[in-house]
This record gives C-alpha cells, structure tokens and sequence, in this order.
C-alpha cells in the first residue's frame, strides 16, 4: 500500500484549510479501508468514508461527488500525488469567476516500469508527458467553447485536460450536466471535461501542481491491451456527434469524430462477409 500511503500524505500536506475529504470504497480487501480509518483519526480534516456496491468506475465517481458536501470536487487517485498548495493555487484562481466550471493544470509523470517501446504503459507516458501545449490559444480564464472549436482538438492526444486527480471541478456544474458516464470505461474524464467546457468557463494554472503515475498495472494500460479503448473512443465519438455542442467544433473536429464514429475498415469486411453468407444461408445457395 506504498502508493496510498504517498497519497493521502500528499492530502494531509495541504496549504488549504477548508477540507472535506470523502472515500469511496467499492469492496476493497486488501487492508485498505483499516489504513483510511486510522488516517481519518488521526487527520486534521474531516474525512468521510463511503461503501456502496461495486458498480462502475465512473459509477464510483458519481458516489463521491453525490455525498460531498463541498461547493467544488477536487479527485486524487490513490496512485496519485497532490503537491502542498495544490488545491489552495487551484482554488485561488477558481475564485475568481463563478462561471468557472474546471481547473486544470501542469502535473509530473511518476513512470514505473520497464522503458520499453513494446510497454504500453511506456508508451502511455510517451505520449501524454505535456498536455497542455497542445491547445492553440490556452490563457488563464477563457470560455470552453473557444477550447471546444480548437482546430487542434484532436491533435494528438485528445485529452489535453488531463485526468480526474489533475483537475478541481465545480460540483453544481458536474451534477448539472448529468455526472460521469458509467457507459464508458476509458474515455470517462474526457467526455465530462467536454460537457462542462460547453457550459462554463475553463482556468488555466500554468504551474505543476500534481503527479500522475503510470505503471503496467493500471486500469488505462488493461483497456489498451484488451481493445477496451479503441471501442470507447467510437462509443465517445458519437456520444459528440449527437450532443448540443457539437456545432461548435471546429470542422477538422467534426471529420475527424465523424470517422472515429465508425468501425474499423477490419471490422466491416466483417460485416460484409458476415451479411454474404447470412444470404447464402436464406436463399439455400
């Protein structure tokens, strides 16, 4: 339990003082949840520990966010690292418009594994090490929208927001848009980072305030391996296809969520084979 206990030395280290810390436990058995109680013991905040069936990931999400009490959600993965003024930088900036619906900024990628180009998890780090330059035009408050009609949406990494422990949220605006989807598996985080980017104003703190680990033993290196991802990225593509604010996109977006929507070129042949015989087979040929 190495990683946790890293983990919730990072939440104790906080600058800022007005605290909620919630667990969300899913059916742990590893000696976890013993370690949680003696931290909320011991803490200097007031910590709530939470046990519901597992259903999803982002189901475990949802659970969180709907037994805090906090005017804004900032997530922390148990593989992940806050530094001191993390959340006090983040919130100083979220204070300074309402209309903010998320904040995100710089982190540190911990890689723990074999630096191996055949390593999925080496390649994951590759490829999301800097995620914020890949935005056009990125300034410390702006609209969603002008984030949303990026001709550089799609360049590369599509995530260029960064995962849950990365960003702090507003919780009215999470819950108006309708909480995380557990019909996804990979593509979670992203598809609320749209919604809320539709709806609100994004901030930018141009300094690292967190570390992500990643290591082969993580949830995004099984979906790569298992093919997972490739389907929720199409899963993902229609959900923008047929939502409210994809007018906004730019047009290279648009194609490119347009293709992303369909099968692979693999899985048609398929398709076509599959449909060639079922006729054979009707027509007795």
């Amino acid at each position: 339990m190495g990683h946790l206990e890293e983990a919730l030395a990072s939440i104790e280290s906080q600058y800022y003082p007005n605290l909620e810390v919630v667990f969300s436990d899913d059916g742990s058995t590893d000696g976890m949840l013993e370690r949680i109680r003696e931290f909320a013991a011991a803490s200097r905040f007031e910590v709530k520990l939470l046990h519901h069936q597992h259903t999803s990931l982002a189901g475990n999400w949802n659970n969180c966010v709907a037994n805090a009490r906090g005017v804004y959600i900032k997530f922390l993965f148990q593989d992940d690292l806050m530094r001191p003024n993390c959340i006090s930088r983040m919130m100083e900036l979220a204070l300074r418009d309402p209309d903010i619906a998320l904040v995100f900024s710089p982190r540190e990628i911990v890689f723990e594994g074999v630096k191996d180009e055949a390593s999925p998890a080496w390649k994951i780090a590759q490829s999301c090490a800097v995620l914020h330059s890949g935005w056009s035009d990125l300034r410390v408050i702006q609209d969603g929208a002008a984030l949303l009609s990026d001709p550089a949406l799609l360049d590369g990494v599509w995530n260029k927001i960064g995962e849950p422990s990365i960003v702090l949220l507003q919780r009215q605006a999470l819950v108006d848009v309708g909480g995380f989807d557990p019909n996804l598996c990979q593509l979670i985080d992203l598809d609320m980072w749209y919604r809320l980017m539709a709806v609100g104003k994004v901030g930018f703190v141009d300094e690292a305030l967190s570390s992500f680990r990643i290591h082969d033993k993580q949830l995004s290196v099984d979906n790569a391996n298992s093919g997972k991802a490739r389907n929720d990225s199409m899963l993902f593509a229609k959900k923008v296809i047929h939502s409210p604010f994809f007018d906004i996109l730019h047009p290279f977006s648009k194609k490119r969520f347009l293709k992303a929507s369909r099968p692979p070129a693999a899985f048609k042949v398929q398709r076509r084979r599959l449909k060639r015989w079922l006729a054979k087979r009707v027509l007795g040929r």
